[in-house]
């Protein structure tokens, strides 16, 4: 896959782990990153006020999602779950370290580094290691709807 810094990432139906819930918060995912590619390319008077916002959200819905998947991948027995928590990390501490740098230095900030990177990162991760658990789950409808009935009710 190729980026330059006028490509967003449209969801294809390949991309689906077959659980909705998580579909659905990787579908926002490529929806925020796509608004920061929006920002940075559009004639916005706040451009980086509304790039620090975006990041925000993208820091933490991405937390949310992290929580939520590993939840789902806890109760149905995926064996890999502790790799996919680090590798989970490593992202959120790397999106931090993208808003620190936004922060410090606003102008010198490169929202296009940022946004290239999680597009890459996103889809490799969407493609490889969370297809990896899709068969995990499948069969699982109940205890996936219950479990992340509970989770939705203990995150609000």
């Amino acid at each position: 896959m190729s980026l330059d810094n006028n490509d967003s990432i449209i969801w294809k139906p390949a991309m689906s782990v077959g659980v909705d819930v998580i579909d659905n918060d990787h579908k926002k995912l490529l929806n925020l990153i796509n608004e920061m590619d929006y920002i940075i390319h559009a004639d916005v008077t706040q451009k980086y006020g509304a790039i620090e916002s975006v990041i925000s959200e993208l820091i933490d819905y991405t937390i949310y999602h992290f929580d939520r998947e590993e939840k789902l991948m806890e109760v149905c027995g995926y064996p890999e779950l502790e790799k996919h928590k680090r590798v989970h990390e490593s992202l959120k501490s790397q999106v931090q370290t993208y808003m620190d740098s936004y922060q410090r230095t606003p102008q010198q900030f490169k929202p296009e580094a940022m946004r290239i990177f999680l597009n890459l990162w996103l889809v490799d991760h969407i493609m490889s290691m969370d297809k990896d658990y899709e068969s995990w789950m499948q069969g699982k409808n109940e205890i996936i709807k219950k479990t992340n009935a509970e989770f939705e009710t203990l995150s609000n």
